[in-house]
C-alpha cells in the first residue's frame, strides 16, 4: 500500500519507511517524489490537493511557491514542521538537506559512518544518497536504526507515527510539543 508521505529524494524514502516502520509495522511505503517541485506540486494540484498528504523537502534549494501557503508549526536544527493554512497538509522540511542531516546525528552520536559500510565526507555521501538504490539500501536502514534514538530522528519517528496514525484528527498543539519539547 502506498502512502500519502511523499519524500523528495531517495535517501529520504528510506529514511521515512524504516522509521515510520519501527512506530506502525503495518505502514506501507512512502510515495518516492523526485524533487520538491514534484512533492509540492503532488500536494497542490495532483490526487492529494484535497485529502491529507505529508511532503519531505529540504531547505537547500530555492522554495516552491506552494511552501509560502504553509506556516511553521515547530523547529529544530535540521528539522521544521509546516502546516498549511487551510489544507490538512504537512511539510517537514529537512535544513539544509537529508545527507547533511545524517551525518551530524552520525557524529553527535558518535556512530562512525564506515562500520555500516557507508563513506564519511558529504561529498561521497551525496552521491550515494541521490543514488536510486538508497531508497532500499539496507546498510543505510541499519544505521537510521541505529540513530533513531537521537533527538531529532526520534522527532521526525514521532511525528511521522502521529501523522500517519492521526491524518484528519491531528492536535496541532501536541504536534508543537514534538517538535519542541
Amino acid at each position: 500500500m502506498e502512502l500519502d508521505i511523499l519524500p523528495e529524494c531517495y535517501v529520504d524514502t528510506n529514511v521515512v519507511a524504516t522509521m515510520l516502520s519501527l512506530e506502525v509495522p503495518s505502514a506501507g511505503m512512502p510515495v518516492h517524489c523526485m524533487g520538491c517541485n514534484k512533492v509540492c506540486g503532488s500536494m497542490y494540484s495532483g490526487k492529494l490537493s484535497d485529502s491529507f498528504a505529508l511532503g519531505i523537502i529540504y531547505k537547500d534549494k530555492m522554495e516552491h511557491s506552494y511552501v509560502q501557503e504553509f506556516d511553521v508549526i515547530g523547529a529544530k536544527e535540521h528539522i521544521e514542521l509546516l502546516k498549511h493554512k487551510s489544507r490538512h497538509h504537512f511539510i517537514i522540511r529537512i535544513n539544509p538537506a537529508m545527507d547533511k542531516f545524517i551525518l551530524d546525528m552520525a557524529d553527535r552520536q558518535g556512530v562512525r559512518m564506515g562500520d555500516y559500510g557507508l563513506p564519511d565526507k558529504l561529498k561521497e555521501f551525496t552521491k550515494l544518497t541521490k543514488d536510486a538504490n538508497a531508497k532500499d539500501n539496507a546498510n543505510m536502514k541499519r544505521l537510521f536504526k541505529k540513530l533513531k534514538d537521537d533527538e531529532e530522528m526520534k522527532t521526525l519517528r514521532l511525528v511521522l507515527a502521529y501523522l500517519y496514525n492521526n491524518k484528519y484528527s491531528y492536535d496541532l498543539d501536541y504536534l508543537k510539543k514534538l517538535v519542541n519539547p
